[in-house]
């Protein structure tokens, strides 16, 4: 079985890794928090579309060096793989960010698999279902909502606090900041 894995929101830190970089280069002091109460980072800032695709065009490569990854994914992606899983990694990042992803998974252990770069979320369900894929774990609204009634595809959400409205019936809760104390849940038990 196959199964499709987003990587920024979803197995990536990116927002605390977006947030640092943004506080760096702007001298601004916004708590991770804020950031991850709505998906747009720009909005958090205050900048508009233009600014902030330039600024974040100039750190792009730092970012997506120095983001962490979401433990429990990792652990989690794993065990999944040792059970047979095949991942294939669906990212919008660049393509001309592919060595600096395969390395970044490389580096925090993750599962081998393929990755495919995607112009845009509305990308990602097509894509899966033509190379196979039946479980889809992304974190964008996006995704769920362009993805979620394509025959065949499972979506399951990684949840975000920016994405918990959503009427999903599968999540998984593995980013660190979701969780409350030591209580480890079994998402393991996932069906996929």
């Amino acid at each position: 079985m196959a199964l499709g894995v987003d990587i920024d929101g979803t197995v990536c830190d990116f927002v605390t890794a977006a947030v640092m970089a943004f506080n760096r280069t702007l001298d601004q002091h916004i708590a991770v928090e804020a950031a991850y109460s709505r998906y747009a980072i720009q909005e958090v800032y205050g900048l508009d579309s233009l600014e902030f695709n330039g600024l974040f065009q100039a750190l792009e490569a730092d970012i997506y060096l120095t983001a962490p990854p979401f433990r429990r994914a990792q652990a989690i992606l794993r065990a999944w793989a040792t059970a047979g899983e095949h991942m294939t990694y669906i990212t919008t990042r660049p393509w001309q960010y592919h060595a600096v992803t395969r390395a970044w998974l490389r580096r925090w252990g993750f599962p081998s698999g393929d990755i495919v770069h995607v112009r845009g979320t509305a990308d990602k369900g097509p894509l899966a279902r033509a190379l196979g894929i039946s479980t889809l774990i992304d974190d964008h609204p996006d995704v769920f909502r362009t993805c979620s009634g394509t025959p065949g595809l499972d979506v399951v959400v990684a949840s975000q606090p920016y994405n918990m409205a959503l009427p999903a019936t599968r999540r998984v809760f593995w980013a660190d900041h979701l969780m409350k104390g030591d209580a480890i849940d079994d998402y393991t038990s996932i069906a996929i």
